[in-house]
């Protein structure tokens, strides 16, 4: 009995010390599971909260975009509301007169809309946007101000292409010629370059309205300038053109020509075949003569050929529809015919040339002894 007591006494402590060992060895193994465990549900938590904050983020900034966007859109019906007011103040003091113009200006706009659903296809020309962009990087292009888009029916697309086009003062030496791929062009301005020739494909802008090269270093003009059948102003002064092609007769639709400041030492006769012709400008050349016929454009109501070598001026002249100044001071002219002195409208200025002795009198008029017209009468001035 004593010896079991003592067993007990010695054996049991061990076991209780052997079972509390691997207990506290396996909590702490639960222990350390149950930290990491902590560890990655705080990190996660971190990146939940930081995920929460970034979408709260983007909704507070979808939510100022929609703000902004009702904003807009309440300051875009308070302008249309603003002008459907005005119009129906308008309707109202002028009565019934207006109703059927507004009526057909709906009408008009209702036809529109019904012409423009058969056009899905939007798109921008890749061409005219290549030329624009190498233009942009290689000159001082300011893309509000120097170009324009406008668009074009194209079978049954609509399509965006360059329709105004401005380099004027870029210090170009050489017509960039992807420039005359732009068949959508009806403005088109190169002043103030160092151009020296213009390509024959200039004549494939056959939209071109307004032509100006004016103050380059242009030696000729090319032929294909004839193909530009729209064109109604063209600008070529203060170059070194030594002549004009024939084929500029061929622009029907011409009123402007400015082609002053020049070496031109004579003119192609199909000028006078320019029945559009408003104004022409060839002064400061060398020319000694004029074409017979350049006077029969009959609205043309300004000639200004000051500074060249005259001797004479064509009886055309006289011929015209309602007004014409011929400006004509510092030439070689020294007789002229009567049609000058007599023709009503007609206004002539002959300052610093022999038939005025070379003077600048506004009171003296040379008709006197060269037809029957008196000085009283005479349209000849001997001024500027």
């Amino acid at each position: 009995m004593r010896y079991l007591v003592i067993l007990l006494v010695v054996i049991i402590p061990v076991l209780f010390t052997s079972c509390d060992e691997a207990l506290l060895s396996e909590l702490d193994t639960v222990a350390s599971e149950n930290e990491e465990q902590a560890v990655a549900d705080s990190l996660l938590n971190v990146r939940l909260d930081s995920l929460l904050t970034l979408i709260l983020d983007q909704q507070e900034y979808i939510d100022s975009l929609n703000n902004a966007q009702h904003v807009a859109d309440s300051l875009q019906q308070v302008y249309i509301d603003s002008l459907i007011a005005a119009q129906e103040a308008s309707l109202d003091s002028l009565g019934d007169v207006n109703q059927s113009y507004i009526n057909s200006l709906i009408s008009t706009l209702d036809s529109i809309d019904t012409v423009l659903d058969g056009y899905q296809d939007l798109s921008v020309s890749l061409s005219d946007m290549q030329t624009i962009d190498y233009l942009y990087d290689n000159y001082s292009l300011n893309m509000q101000n120097d170009v324009k888009w406008r668009p074009f029916v194209e079978g049954s697309s609509i399509v965006f292409r360059v329709s105004y086009l401005n380099l004027d003062n870029q210090g170009m030496s050489t017509f960039y010629e992807p420039i005359a791929s732009l068949t959508g062009l009806y403005y088109l301005s190169l002043s103030n370059n160092s151009i020296t020739s213009l390509p024959q494909s200039i004549g494939d802008l056959v939209l071109l309205e307004y032509l100006t090269v004016h103050g380059n270093q242009l030696t000729s003009v090319p032929e294909s300038i004839g193909n530009l059948k729209r064109l109604y102003q063209l600008s070529l002064e203060h170059n070194q053109l030594t002549s004009i092609p024939s084929t500029i007769g061929s622009i029907d639709s011409l009123e402007n020509l400015q082609i002053s400041n020049n070496q031109l030492t004579s003119l192609p006769e199909t000028i006078g075949n320019l029945n559009n012709l408003e104004y022409l400008s060839i002064g400061q050349n060398q020319l000694t003569s004029l074409p017979s016929n350049i006077g029969d454009p009959p609205n043309m109501y300004s000639i200004n050929l000051y500074n060249n070598q005259v001797t004479s001026l064509p009886t055309s002249l006289c011929s015209f529809t309602n007004y014409r100044e011929v400006q004509a001071r510092n030439n070689n002219v020294s007789s002229i015919d009567g049609c000058f002195c007599n023709t009503e409208g007609l206004s002539t200025y002959l300052g610093n040339s022999p038939i005025c002795n070379n003077e600048e009198d506004y009171s003296y008029r040379p008709c006197t002894g060269t037809t029957s017209c008196s000085d009283l009468d005479c349209n000849v001035r001997c001024s500027w």
